[in-house]
């Protein structure tokens, strides 16, 4: 008899020695992180005064709170002072580690060889 099991989807990221878990199906966030990158990005558009910082900060803590969850910007930068570099670092990580989980689960699921492998 065949059977079917459901697979992990869960992208388990250790960053500063805690180690957050991702629900890589979870596309309402996707969506929404990207509008968040596209409203940094407007605002960083805008010139590079202070409060204009400030936004771009606060954004991307969103976006990091989004996606790992709520207060995990706290969290992860605890005694260390927040700055846009540190910010913009730290997503770049999360969001490569995203693409590469999604790009090889899809790779796996949709692979050629899929058939071979479930039959052995």
């Amino acid at each position: 008899m065949a059977k079917f099991k459901f697979r992990d989807n869960t992208l388990k990221l250790d960053i500063e020695d805690k180690v957050y878990n991702v629900d890589i199906s979870n596309f309402e966030q996707s969506e929404k992180l990207l509008t968040i990158a596209k409203d940094a990005m407007e605002v960083g558009n805008k010139g590079n005064s202070e409060k204009t910082v400030e936004t771009m900060l606060m954004m991307i803590q969103d976006a990091i709170d989004t996606i790992l969850g709520s207060g995990a910007t706290k969290e992860i930068f605890k005694d260390r002072k927040v700055n846009l570099l540190d910010l913009l670092d730290l997503l770049a990580y999360i969001t490569e580690e995203i693409t590469e989980f999604r790009s090889n689960k899809l790779e796996r699921i949709y692979s050629v060889n899929r058939k071979n492998e479930l039959t052995d």
